[in-house]
């Protein structure tokens, strides 16, 4: 397995967020969920597509400005234990998060 990227994802401008897109073993989504929302400021996590591959979720990770690079060193760090992928930030799942947060153009 390779090592996650501590990179911060794009920030966008419409949510004003750094929206991280993740896959995780369905029985870790809410292992993830807890450790970003315990962190006061970090960010959420909300599901986009629980069915994403077979057994796994697709998860938004949106984290504030000024706790994403924290936040992504906390992400990391847990990463390889809950089998933790990036998914590439495209402008479909960009659109459809903006659309689900009614944060359209």
């Amino acid at each position: 397995m390779s090592a996650f990227d501590p990179t911060p994802p794009p920030f966008d401008p419409v949510l004003g967020l750094y929206p991280l897109f993740v896959t995780v073993p369905r029985t870790e989504a809410v292992t993830l969920k807890v450790l970003v929302e315990s962190y006061e400021g970090f960010g959420v996590a909300r599901t986009e597509d629980s069915q994403f591959q077979p057994g796994r979720t697709l998860l938004a990770v949106l984290l504030v400005p000024d706790f994403v690079a924290d936040a992504m060193t906390a992400i990391a760090t847990v990463a390889e234990r809950l089998d933790l992928k990036r998914v590439e930030t495209t402008e479909e799942l960009l659109a459809r998060l903006r659309r689900e947060l009614d944060c359209c153009d």
